[in-house]
This record gives structure tokens, C-alpha cells and sequence, in this order.
């Protein structure tokens, strides 16, 4: 018979960004190349984060749009659960980054995802 180990949502968001970081920054990256025409067509032995620093992008405000995309990825991954086990698990794979970019903010981020829509408020019409 097997014992599960019982995790809180704050471990469970640090593991899971360990086991997703990678996908994360790449897909970041792309998202962000993919504003301008020339994305597909850059020369493949530029690095990424040169190509968008020449677009005039530097490395901290990639950091910043990496370290967002990645909160509400998680943010969107968690919304099986209640808002404060959702925010709690967010909270743990934030933490998981070694540095925090200038700029960001976790409650102001948090508080454009638990906001109600108006999905919510129209679901009973």
C-alpha cells in the first residue's frame, strides 16, 4: 500500500513550476518575438534575447514579461480550485524565482486574476 505525503498548495506551485519553468520561458519568448513581423525570419544563430533587445526590448522588461506570463499561467492552471488555494499555489511558484523583477508585483497581478467577469455574473441568465 502506498502513503500519500500531503503537500500545501505553496509546495505544490513551487513543484510544479520546476517541472514547467522551461516550457514557460520558451513559450514567453515566443509570445513576445511573435510582436514583431520579422520573428520567423531572424537569423536562427541570434539569440532570443538578442533579437529583442535589437527590437528594443531590454533584458530586465523581458524578465518582467517572462515572470508575468508565467504567473498567470499558473493563475489559469489553478482555477479548479478555491481563489485562496489558487492564489496560495501562485504564491509558492513565484517564490521558486530567485530574483524578482523591477516591476513586478505579485498582489496587483493576483488581483487582476480573481477579479470577477462578467461570464460570472451573466451564467445564471
Amino acid at each position: 500500500m502506498f502513503f500519500k505525503k500531503k503537500i500545501t498548495p505553496e509546495e505544490f506551485g513551487r513543484t510544479a513550476l520546476k517541472l514547467s519553468n522551461e516550457f514557460l520561458v520558451n513559450d514567453a519568448a515566443v509570445s513576445l518575438g511573435l510582436l514583431f513581423d520579422d520573428f520567423w525570419d531572424r537569423d536562427k544563430a541570434e539569440q532570443g534575447e538578442q533579437f529583442l533587445e535589437r527590437h528594443g526590448i531590454p533584458a530586465p522588461k523581458q524578465n518582467l514579461y517572462i515572470r508575468t506570463f508565467a504567473h498567470c499561467a499558473v493563475h489559469a492552471a489553478s482555477t479548479k480550485f478555491s481563489q485562496e488555494v489558487g492564489k496560495a499555489i501562485a504564491l509558492g511558484a513565484m517564490t521558486g524565482y530567485a530574483k524578482t523583477p523591477a516591476g513586478y508585483n505579485f498582489e496587483a497581478t493576483c488581483a487582476v486574476r480573481w477579479r470577477p467577469s462578467i461570464v460570472d455574473a451573466t451564467s445564471s441568465i
